[in-house]
């Protein structure tokens, strides 16, 4: 099986990037404001793609291959070009990265299920937990 792609949306797709995330996906998202320059070393060095509504990247040589140009559409429409250019699947690996700072997520151990609430427990549920690097 090939790996999944991996993702870095500029700071004008955070809701893309979460979706991503919610998908599965390894994105990170620039809130810096980097450069384009230091984005795209970013997304060769750590072979992502980066995903941007700037039609003005495909100045940078460096964005040949690497930069997918998105069009300033809803949501949906964004994840529906995303996913038929990259044929992602948005389900199998649904929830297996934390929406807000991508780190993957394990089923939880013993020790954090008994840090969680008894009145948040449903039967067959499963938890996770943030996978510490």
């Amino acid at each position: 099986m090939p790996p999944l792609p991996r993702f870095l949306c500029d700071e004008m797709l955070g809701h893309l990037c979460r979706y991503l995330r919610a998908a599965g996906y390894d994105t990170l998202f620039d809130t810096n404001g980097l450069p384009d320059r230091e984005l795209l070393r970013l997304c060769k060095e750590q072979n992502r793609f980066f995903l941007t509504n700037d039609q003005l990247i495909i100045e940078h040589k460096a964005a040949v291959g690497v930069a997918f140009i998105l069009p300033n559409m809803e949501l949906d429409q964004l994840a529906t070009i995303v996913g038929a250019h990259f044929h992602l699947d948005w389900v199998s690996h649904a929830f297996t990265r934390c929406l807000v700072d991508n780190t993957p997520l394990l089923t939880a151990d013993t020790a954090a299920l008994q840090r969680i609430p008894q009145d948040a427990h449903k039967l067959g549920e499963l938890f996770s937990t943030a996978q510490v690097v």
